[in-house]
């Protein structure tokens, strides 16, 4: 076995780490490797260094074989039906940054480091592995530790979550080929369109630099404000004081590329985005309903795919979980996903999931029923 440590991220393993982290993250073909990245982690550890960890496998030798830096935060499973709620669990979890490890070990090498961080952190319930593959060879190491291992409680959260995604030929216009004549001509009237009721005054806006961080965060709460999502938490969340910052951070590290249409100085849609390596990872977006009529998420997402294939162009797109209408329009392929739990096996977990996975069983039996 493997020597197997959880630390925290000080100057002696920033230092030791540097070059194998980014040789383990270059081999990784995760698609959400940019979380598990150490300038990420690097980043956030600043802005909160008690609410992050790394699990760390290395030989007798002190090569390192395997990294996985951990999120530690509260977190609810909700077992829900429509809008009504059946059952929520609050619990402290240590996400999986990246939702899966750099690098690639056994599984009792896998279990000795949970162990190690349930051992670090006694109040800890959970570890969790958001977004896995189904095809990946760590979710088969998993099902073995679920296996062998009496120390915890495997639970599917969401077992076949589509994964779209969009894939970067040669050009924007190969990209374009893929939809149908129509389609094409929509996507080019709706630009044209914009461009006319904005008397030539529509631009796009590409954000990468700290210096523009102010000003985009200040155009999306505007936009937030006069959009669809103008009552919800979330535009609180990702402009707060505390984010800004965060993106400033980012920026500053060359993982910060968003985007806002404007026209005649006012902001009618934005993209927050950001970019490692090869992957765009399109995060968050919104839209003035005021020019509703005008699409402006539709344009502005052309404009910035113009952009993109015409600027630092990624391989990949990463639209993040889930299969919306927009997703599968604009996407080009796809894969499934599990969103995985290990909890500490203790006598209330146990009831707990013994009722959730009954109310999972009873909600697909009744889709069942109500599908005859």
């Amino acid at each position: 076995m493997n020597q197997n440590k959880i630390t925290s991220f000080g100057n002696q393993e920033k230092i030791k780490l540097k070059d194998v982290w980014w040789k383990l993250l270059l081999s990784s073909k995760n698609p959400y490797a940019l979380y598990a990245s150490p300038e990420w982690f690097d980043t956030v550890h600043k802005l909160k260094p008690s609410s992050y960890v790394l699990g760390i496998s290395e030989t007798t030798d002190g090569e390192v074989k395997s990294i996985i830096p951990f999120e530690i935060n509260d977190r609810e499973i909700i077992f829900s039906a429509g809008r009504t709620t059946f059952l929520k669990f609050g619990f402290l979890s240590a996400l999986a940054m990246g939702g899966e490890p750099l690098g690639s070990i056994s599984a009792m090498n896998y279990d000795d480091i949970f162990q190690k961080l349930f051992e670090k952190i006694p109040k800890l319930d959970a570890i969790f592995f958001k977004c896995l593959q189904v095809t990946e060879p760590f979710l088969n190491e998993l099902k073995i530790i679920g296996e062998i291992s009496r120390r915890y409680v495997h639970f599917v959260e969401r077992d076949a979550n589509k994964f779209i995604f969009i894939k970067f030929g040669d050009s924007f216009e190969e990209y374009l080929s893929k939809f149908k004549k129509k389609e094409r001509y929509n996507l080019k009237r709706q630009y044209q369109m914009a461009l006319k009721t904005s008397n030539n005054n529509l631009r796009l806006e590409r954000i990468t630099d700290i210096s523009q961080i102010e000003f985009f965060v200040k155009s999306g709460k505007y936009i937030f404000k006069n959009s669809w999502k103008s009552d919800a938490d979330e535009s609180k969340y990702i402009f707060s004081d505390e984010k800004t910052t965060f993106y400033k951070h980012l920026a500053a590290k060359n993982l910060f590329r968003s985007y806002l249409l404007i026209a005649e100085n006012e902001p009618w849609a934005f993209v927050l985005g950001f970019q490692h390596q090869n992957i765009f990872h399109y995060s968050n977006i919104a839209f003035n309903n005021k020019f509703a009529k005008l699409s402006p998420g539709t344009v502005l997402f052309y404009k910035m795919m113009e952009d993109l294939f015409s600027r630092d162009k990624p391989d990949i797109l990463n639209f993040g979980i889930g299969d919306s209408q927009y997703k599968r329009r604009f996407g080009t392929d796809s894969f499934v996903s599990a969103d995985i739990f290990l909890f500490k096996r203790t006598t209330k977990i146990l009831f707990i999931s013994f009722i959730f996975k009954s109310l999972i069983k009873l909600k697909r039996i009744s889709k069942k029923i109500l599908r005859r």
